[in-house]
This record gives C-alpha cells, sequence and structure tokens, in this order.
C-alpha cells in the first residue's frame, strides 16, 4: 500500500489537498532545536492512544508515553526518520497499553535510553506490558524514578518539568480507574509557555490536583484520556486555562472525544487539535510565542470533510509513475455530489487543480484529474489539470 503525507485544507467549499515526499514513508527531516533556540512538542499519531516527542534547545531528546506496541510501531518508525538515537528522558504516565507499548518497542529495539520515569504503580491487575516494560528497564539497567507530585524530571538547561501528579500515597479505586488516576501530570515551562501533559487522569484525579498547591495554568494542554467525558473538568479547565488543546486519539468504541469534555473545552476558550484529524501535531515555540502546525501521515482511501462532518468522496488513487500522472476521487455515497469550487492542492510545487463549476460526480462513480506529457481529457470521467508534471517534483 502507498503511503502519502496529506494536508487538508478546507476552503469555501473543501479542498483535497496532496504533498508528496519523493520517498513513500519518509518524513521530511527535522533539524535539531539547538540551533534555533526552539523547543518542539510533537503529539505523534499513533491512533487511539498517547506518545509525545520533546526536543530542546539544547538539544534533548524526551518521550512522554508511546502508544501501543506494534508490529510497526509509529514511535518508533517516526523517531527514526527524524533521525533520534537516543532518548535522554523515557517518561511513562501509567501502565496502560496504549501508552507503555511503544515504549516497549523502544527498549526491545535497544534504542539508548539515559533515565526512565513512571509512577511504579504496583496494582496487581495491570496490564502484562506495564510488567514488560518494568523488567526491560531493570535487564538493561536504566536508572528509573518513581514520579510523585512536586518531582522534577531533568529537562537540559532551558527547560523545567515538575510532577503535579500523583500523590503520595498513589489513589485508590477500581482497576481501570486507579490507574487512569495516578497518571503522572507533568507541567513543562519554556519561558513563559507551560505544557500540561495529563496522562489518563479522570475527574477524581483532577480534583485532587485542584485541591493541592501546585501551579497548572499552561498554554498548551495536552487533554487527559483522549478527550473523554469523564475527564476535563470544568474546574480543572478553569485553574488550567488552556489556549491549545491537544487531543491524541483514534478510531475507538469508547465514544472518544466526548461531546461533553468538546463542549467544555470550546468553553473554556480552546482551539482544539485532534490526531485523528490532524494527524501528527507539532507546536514549536521560542519561550515567548509558540505555533502549531499539522502533519497529516494517512493511507488512502481518504474521506473528505467539510465543515459539517464528513463527505462521503474518497481520494482513492494517486499514480505518479507514468507520463500520464492522475488522481482519482470516487463518490461512496447514495447522492450526486456538486464538486464545483473543490480544489486539489500539489503542496511541494504549489499547483492548484480547481473543478469547474456545474461539475456533477454522479453516486458510486470516479474521476480521474490527469497531469503530465501524456495526460487527456474525456468528461466526466477525466479531467485535465495540465501537461506538466505535478506529482513528480
Amino acid at each position: 500500500m502507498r503511503y502519502w503525507r496529506v494536508r487538508a485544507v478546507i476552503g469555501a467549499l473543501i479542498v483535497l489537498c496532496i504533498s508528496t515526499i519523493g520517498v513513500i514513508g519518509l518524513w521530511p527531516w527535522q533539524a535539531p532545536s539547538e540551533a534555533s533556540g526552539l523547543l518542539r512538542v510533537t503529539f505523534i499519531d499513533v491512533g487511539q492512544g498517547d506518545a509525545a516527542w520533546l526536543n530542546t534547545p539544547d538539544g534533548l531528546d524526551i518521550l512522554i508515553d508511546g502508544g501501543e506496541d506494534t508490529e510497526d510501531s509509529e514511535l518508533f518508525s517516526y523517531l527514526q526518520a527524524h533521525g533520534v538515537t537516543d532518548i535522554e528522558a523515557l517518561i511513562l504516565s501509567h501502565g496502560h497499553t496504549d501508552h507503555v507499548g511503544g515504549l516497549v518497542t523502544i527498549l526491545e529495539e535497544d534504542m539508548d535510553v539515559d533515565q526512565a520515569f513512571h509512577n511504579c504503580d504496583p496494582n496487581p491487575d495491570a496490564p502484562p506490558i506495564y510488567q514488560t516494560f518494568q523488567d526491560l528497564l531493570t535487564d538493561e539497567g536504566i536508572p528509573t524514578t518513581c514520579v510523585r507530585d512536586g518531582d522534577t524530571i531533568p529537562s537540559g538547561a532551558y527547560v523545567s518539568a515538575v510532577a503535579v501528579h500523583p500523590p503520595e500515597p498513589l489513589m485508590p479505586g477500581t482497576v481501570s480507574k486507579a490507574l487512569n488516576n495516578n497518571s503522572i501530570v507533568l507541567r513543562l515551562t519554556y519561558g513563559s509557555i507551560d505544557f500540561l501533559f495529563t496522562g489518563d487522569v479522570q475527574s477524581e484525579g483532577e480534583n485532587v490536583i485542584c485541591g493541592g498547591g501546585s501551579t497548572i495554568e499552561a498554554e498548551v494542554l495536552k487533554v487527559a484520556h483522549h478527550g473523554s467525558d469523564y475527564s476535563s473538568t470544568e474546574a480543572f479547565l478553569t485553574k488550567v486555562d488552556p489556549e491549545i488543546a491537544i487531543i491524541s486519539v483514534g478510531a475507538n468504541s469508547y465514544g472518544h472525544p466526548g461531546e461533553e469534555a468538546l463542549q467544555r473545552l470550546a468553553d473554556a476558550g480552546a482551539s482544539i487539535y485532534r490526531t485523528d484529524q490532524c494527524g501528527t501535531i507539532v507546536v514549536t515555540t521560542d519561550g515567548t510565542t509558540y505555533s502549531v502546525e499539522c502533519e497529516s501521515y494517512v493511507y488512502l482511501p481518504i474521506v473528505m470533510r467539510s465543515y459539517s462532518g464528513p463527505v462521503p468522496v474518497y481520494i482513492e488513487t494517486l499514480r505518479d509513475d507514468t507520463s500520464d500522472e492522475y488522481v482519482q476521487i470516487t463518490n461512496r455515497g447514495t447522492t450526486a455530489q456538486d464538486m464545483t469550487g473543490w480544489q486539489i492542492h500539489s503542496v511541494v510545487g504549489d499547483q492548484w487543480y480547481t473543478f469547474p463549476s456545474g461539475y456533477i460526480l454522479a453516486a458510486g462513480t470516479s474521476v480521474r484529474v490527469h497531469s503530465g506529457p501524456d495526460a487527456f481529457e474525456n468528461p466526466p470521467t477525466d479531467l485535465l489539470w495540465g501537461h506538466a508534471y505535478i506529482w513528480r517534483n
């Protein structure tokens, strides 16, 4: 299956945007932040899980959670593609599979890890992979710290990281809830910009944090528990006062993110970014200002979205290996789709194709938009972009 980097941009109606990067599955190189004094926090799209990679102004690499343990670990592949060979601090918020799995892969692949931090939860009903994680740390002789409220995590000369949770002793409760509520909650500061990483802490854990004396205000909030309705309480969000809310979430049967949590985040004034919609999300800051960028890496086919929700129109094929390139777009819906004003954007060359006024894509049919020296036009099934290469650049 071909792997494309896709960036969706919504125009007056909708825009289809594709940017290829020459080698399939290769992420664009990102220079170390030490040259520019920048902190980069990358919320990696690992599906229904959490994984964040921090590259500090002095070039340290820090991981917070790792998503699932899969044969093709998104976390490990992403780090490899970005030239990361060693981790100065590996942090696990709690022992659930969708947080610890990718960190197990990191350890099994023998990536150098200087120090590890987790909550050392003794809960005997934690997933077996959590014990695997702890065994690997022991076997590899990695210095490990059991984190509690008030502990600091070494983050270089310019960034500070302080845990505001869990308490000592750990919170009691049912197995899953206790594991979530004992998540390490970490406040990271660079200059005047703060991040709050919350693991899967739920309302009970948030209440404990709010009742403590720690400062939790943050410009950027990693939303707890994939946007669950049982987290992100109004009181907690009032104290955090986030400008940006990052939700790490994928396809799931739990209803994440919940509508109530989304509404509370909106009411708190936060701009919401979701990895299931945006792909990998990169927040870059110089300690005074910050920017947010989406890096979507998705497999074809791609369902398009309008302002109101999903549209049953898919990009199904992008062919760039002949002198007649084309993008094939299919309407899988049961009604015709007016394509007037829809656009395809080749980001690398900043080349645009706009569907002609009145073009209708009938239900169950496809259209190919051709480019290259041998491109041709035969409406309504074949449309002409131009005779220059679009995708080979």
